[in-house]
């Protein structure tokens, strides 16, 4: 769940104007409507210089049912298609793939997490402005019904001075710090 919470808060979008790069702090909550289960979700977002991005996530709470594990940190960048992270494999969170395109769509797949126990979570949703709200599935068997199901929704507190402004023009796309 780390992990949709930063991909997914990278791009807000206009339809009309490419995606807005929305750098700063985001707050929110997970929930495990499964079980029941809850807990903060934090997440700072920073420019690298040009295109590059440092996410650091923190979730708290019983994760996978597991202790409160600790904040990572996830690189990447964002090019002609949206955001693309940097090969990421974690015991808690597994490997991921998948990002978030320049509309914002979320569309993340995580491979055994939980140390193997999950063989698949799958993160779908949207990333909109200073808004992210993903809806999550978690599966104990690739092909059974999902074992849990629920949601991350966060929202940007605190800007970053220098967000990234990506705008889609006929193909090229154009980076530029903004002011």
């Amino acid at each position: 769940m780390r992990t949709l919470i930063a991909i997914g808060a990278i791009a807000g979008c206009s339809a009309v104007a490419g995606a807005q790069l929305n750098l700063g702090d985001f707050e929110g909550q997970w929930d495990n409507f499964t079980f029941g289960s809850s807990g903060a979700a934090s997440m700072l977002i920073e420019s690298l210089g040009g295109a590059d991005i440092s996410i650091t996530i923190d979730l708290d709470g019983n994760v996978f049912g597991q202790a409160d594990p600790p904040a990572f940190v996830i690189t990447g960048s964002v090019g002609a298609t949206g955001f693309v992270a940097d090969p990421f494999a974690d015991p808690g969170f597994g490997t991921m793939s998948g990002g978030v395109d320049l509309a914002g769509n979320i569309a993340i797949d995580l491979a055994d997490a939980a140390g193997g126990f999950f063989p698949l979570i799958t993160l779908r949703g949207i990333a909109f402005g200073d808004s992210v709200d993903i809806d999550y599935e978690i599966f104990d068997q690739i092909g059974a019904p999902a074992f849990a199901v629920g949601e991350l929704n966060m929202d940007r507190v605190v800007p970053t001075p220098g967000g990234l402004a990506l705008f889609g023009i006929g193909g090229f796309l154009v980076v530029r710090r903004k002011r």
